[in-house]
């Protein structure tokens, strides 16, 4: 039995659009990727630095661009064991943050959006 997409932050879909107009021909192979840690929720690796369990970043290949999975998207996302759910957090590409700290204040932001929106739930 797979795991479930329970919540995403505003900033992730605001995100993922962006991302499908600059990469319209990689729409399909996004979503799929995407989709597939409902099946295997430990893709990917825990995303170091942060101090939220269950944290982990899925590197994602754009090929019909050519953009291998260094240079291609990021897909973070926070998996609960205990409620088998996958929140998604953030999809982007690391070159349109300056730094690693930018990159972790985003994270951090939409995080704390997603709680917001679950505590008015």
């Amino acid at each position: 039995m797979g795991y479930n997409f329970r919540n995403e932050s505003p900033c992730y879909s605001n995100q993922l659009k962006k991302l499908l107009k600059t990469y319209p021909k990689s729409e399909a192979e996004i979503k799929k990727e995407v989709d597939s840690v409902k099946e295997d929720p430990m893709q990917g690796l825990p995303y170091q630095g942060m101090s939220v369990s269950g944290l982990r970043k899925k590197r994602i290949a754009l090929k019909k661009y050519k953009v291998g999975k260094s240079g291609g998207l990021r897909f973070i996302f926070l998996v609960s064991k205990k409620r088998m759910d996958i929140t998604r957090i953030a999809i982007y590409q690391e070159k349109d943050y300056g730094s690693e700290g930018a990159i972790k204040r985003m994270i951090r932001e939409n995080i704390k959006a997603i709680l917001r929106e679950i505590d008015n739930q």
